[in-house]
């Protein structure tokens, strides 16, 4: 018997000692790159749009796709406003046009190679808050203490409605000049992380949380927000929640980032996730969102601190 066993485990050895690789030429065919086109317009904000090209599976970061020479065109109710304003990195902005609530709104793209890409959409009105509070501590057996924040707003009945949900603040940081003498402080508006144990409540990468009215359309609506309390520190006076009301399109493009960024890092390993699509001619989505903001004052806030 161990006469067997030594004779099965030496050839085992050969085999794979002896094994080779084989390079298999495998050419990916080049496909054109498709004319990408994204843009969220907010009400009362200036217009942005962001041009590229697509990528390919063989391109790597150091492949320019941004498009800087492209004619970006505004409509406002199908009329032509003005002409975008090339910024850098293959953004434009309007100079005179602010969005407005109930226009509708589209981008034309016309690139130097001839190829064109436009998306239109309607801006929404916001949806007032009614309140926003601090209920008190609760535990997490797992992460520790947290926050409990609430908000609280009226859903219009007369439309179906799309959400997002988040939460930024002003934090106060000081530094050391070297060339003054003396303390100086900088002021960022960062968001902050949140989640939620709503289960209507979905969360992406960026500290959002998308939700839609299809429970509670036309009522009003509560809903629960966790924070680490140690972001509520003297560094940060006010916290802002800001609702968004969202286009039905953005709403979907949204959701769906999540599951596509997972799939990208697996690679060839998880099936490909389909991102919603609203561009004619291109690839990309033309959002809207209208925002309310109602804001919180963290008592724990030390201004002295920063003299």
């Amino acid at each position: 018997m161990r006469k067997s066993k030594c004779y099965i485990t030496s050839l085992l050895v050969l085999l794979f000692s002896s094994s080779c690789k084989e390079e298999i030429p495998f050419d990916i065919p080049v496909s054109e790159r498709n004319l990408v086109l994204n843009s969220l317009i907010t009400n009362d904000s200036l217009i942005n749009a962001h041009v590229y090209r697509s990528s390919l599976v063989t391109d790597n970061f150091t492949d320019d796709l941004y498009v800087n020479n492209a004619t970006v065109a505004l409509f406002q109710n199908n009329e032509l406003v003005e002409n975008l304003t090339f910024l850098a990195d293959g953004t434009y902005q309007s100079q005179v046009t602010k969005a407005k609530a109930g226009e509708t709104y589209a981008l034309k793209v016309n690139s130097p190679t001839g190829q064109n890409a436009e998306g239109s959409v309607s801006v929404l009105y916001p949806v007032p808050i009614m309140a926003f509070d601090s209920i008190g501590i609760v535990r997490d057996g797992i992460n520790g203490e947290k926050v409990l924040l609430q908000v609280k707003f009226k859903d219009d009945g007369n439309t179906k409605n799309y959400y997002r949900v988040s939460v930024a603040a002003n934090e106060t940081h000081s530094y050391y000049d070297p060339e003054n003498p003396e303390m100086r402080q900088q002021i960022y508006f960062l968001r902050q992380w949140i989640e939620s144990n709503d289960p209507g409540l979905d969360a992406d990468y960026d500290n959002y949380l998308y939700f839609s009215d299809v429970l509670f359309n036309g009522k009003e609506y509560s809903f629960d927000l966790l924070m680490n309390t140690y972001d509520f520190d003297y560094n940060n006076d006010y916290f802002y929640v800001l609702l968004e009301n969202l286009s039905y399109d953005f709403y979907r493009y949204s959701v769906a980032i999540p599951a596509h960024f997972d799939a990208e890092e697996m690679k060839f390993f998880m099936e490909a996730v389909l991102v919603y699509n609203n561009i004619e001619n291109g690839l990309g989505i033309i959002g809207s969102s209208a925002a309310s903001v109602d804001s919180l004052y963290n008592s724990n806030y030390n201004p002295d601190l920063f003299r």
